[in-house]
């Protein structure tokens, strides 16, 4: 039983660096890092809100990942700020995301 519970919290703990890891590699400029860490906040079921990942995709996005572009627009597209939206799905059109370039024409 000891080493059930050793187990889990080693998990924990290298899960946890992981996690402060790619935050910081998406603060250091890493667009996939930050598609990561958007990732890791973002649950479609518990919390489709979650500030950070909002955060997250708006980071990476800046830094030129479409699929960051398309999370952002989603996300506030979600919230009703539709202009915000329009402008993070039109950068995803042009880097080449195809779901953001129809999910711009549909707000236009």
């Amino acid at each position: 039983m000891k080493k059930i519970i050793f187990g889990i919290l080693v998990f924990g703990l290298i899960n946890l660096v992981a996690n402060n890891d790619v935050e910081q590699k998406c603060n250091d400029g890493d667009p996939i890092s930050c598609r990561k860490a958007a990732d890791k906040y973002y649950d479609k079921q518990t919390n489709p809100n979650d500030p950070k990942a909002y955060e997250f995709y708006k980071k990476g996005c800046e830094l030129n990942d479409d699929n960051c572009c398309l999370g952002a627009g989603l996300r506030a597209e979600k919230n009703n700020n539709i202009e915000q939206a329009k402008n993070y799905y039109k950068k995803a059109c042009k880097l080449g995301e195809p779901l953001s370039c129809s999910k711009l024409k549909k707000l236009n």
